[in-house]
């Protein structure tokens, strides 16, 4: 059997982990949408499979709440990846040539 001082001292390094881990790093969240729409755009044709897990990725980050912390900046341009994302999509579904816009990359 495992010493009780073993559980709490277990107890007291998981805390201590889950107080001290960082959160998640939203600009490498948005970077990875915008590199998918890049992706979505040059592609010929998405597999059904393929199409159904993007559109369940751009679904959580619609849902994700964006963190305060991050600026105006970076929300905007969060939102504007989403939304390059799913017209990718939607082009894609509809056969439609997919180009970017001014002002993005």
């Amino acid at each position: 059997m495992i010493p009780r001082w073993f559980c709490i001292l277990a107890l007291v390094i998981a805390f201590a982990a889950l107080y001290f881990v960082p959160p998640p790093n939203l600009d490498q969240h948005t970077a990875l949408l915008e590199r998918l729409a890049r992706k979505i755009e040059r592609a010929q044709t998405l597999s059904p499979e393929a199409r159904d897990t993007i559109v369940r990725l751009v679904d959580a980050a619609r849902e994700r709440a964006p963190n305060g912390s991050n600026g105006q900046l970076h929300e905007v341009r969060r939102t504007l990846a989403i939304e390059r994302v799913a017209n990718a999509i939607t082009a894609k579904q509809n056969g439609r040539e997919v180009g970017t816009t001014s002002g993005q990359r």
